[in-house]
């Protein structure tokens, strides 16, 4: 199931399942499930599932609708209960993308486009709390709404976790704009409620790096927080190292690797034109033997 490239974020979260008060989870933003499968191969259960495309929901529903321990509510999560517009993404060609989906449109990009669809139910998750649809207290809440992630944060209310997962990014032209809220925005609402610790996932040009404490992606890098709690933080924070150590491996790996191969590139650009030049020299001589031959 595909993971959007998060699979140091589904190590990390997997290292941190044993230390957390419980394997209830909440997924704000769940698209067809890939996170959600990977979490609950990690122990993670049961999975509240919050999804408002329909073609998501039905292929969640394909996916998880066997499993007593999932629930899936096709609805919008944000601030306040009421009724918000979904927007569908596609590619500027206009075909339909299985994640990306908005409530508000994020704005037209390079990579996409957001095309308004149907009206959706929006619920706060503190509503939906005091429905008792959620436990007072999960192990992880995750949320990817796609430009709304803030609205979802505020509409926590009484609910705590022992982590949250949210993306952040500063600016991605090309994608999804500038991030409308910051990281001290969100440290300013988790703090309170105990989720003081971070670690940020970057996603760069050149891998993905965890760093601890601190949250400053670069233009066009994109990444996801990890807040967690005091107690959290320390009895986990071996594996965290551990989980860290691999992502620089492999993204050194892979920076070697292209520079390896952007030095065959050179290579075989310069052999291409020591071909050519060697292919005209040759022409030229085969001319000037023939001009030679007519003036003999």
């Amino acid at each position: 199931m595909e993971l959007y490239g998060q699979e140091t974020e589904v190590a990390l979260l997997g290292a941190l399942r044993g230390h957390l008060s419980s394997g209830a989870f909440v997924d704000v933003g769940a698209e067809r499930g890939g996170l959600a499968h990977a979490l609950l191969s990690y122990g993670y259960s049961p999975a509240l599932l919050i999804e408002p495309a329909p073609a998501n929901v039905a292929e969640l529903r394909r996916v998880f609708g066997e499993r007593s321990d999932v629930e899936i509510l096709e609805i919008a999560a944000g601030a306040s209960d009421g009724e918000a517009t979904l927007y569908l993404a596609t590619t500027p060609e206009g075909e339909l993308q299985p994640a990306f989906h908005a409530i508000g449109s994020p704005g037209d990009g390079d990579q996409y486009r957001w095309t308004a669809d149907r009206t959706v139910m929006c619920r706060s998750l503190d509503s939906l709390l005091r429905e008792q649809r959620i436990p007072g207290r999960v192990g992880l809440l995750k949320i990817d709404a796609e430009g709304t992630d803030f609205e979802v944060v505020q509409g926590m209310g009484a609910l705590e976790c022992d982590a949250l997962m949210i993306e952040l990014w500063l600016d991605m032209p090309g994608a999804v704009g500038r991030c409308p809220w910051t990281l001290e925005d969100l440290v300013e609402l988790l703090e309170p409620g105990g989720l003081r610790r971070l670690v940020f996932v970057n996603h760069q040009a050149s891998g993905v790096r965890l760093v601890e404490g601190a949250a400053e992606p670069a233009e066009g890098d994109y990444g996801n927080v990890v807040f967690m709690t005091d107690r959290v933080y320390e009895n986990a924070r071996t594996a965290i190292e551990l989980v860290a150590d691999q992502a620089d491996r492999l993204s050194d790996a892979l920076a070697e690797m292209e520079i390896k191969e952007h030095n065959v590139n050179i290579f075989a650009r310069e052999v291409e034109e020591q071909r050519v030049a060697i292919e005209q020299m040759e022409a030229n001589r085969q001319h000037l033997e023939s001009q030679l031959r007519e003036q003999g």
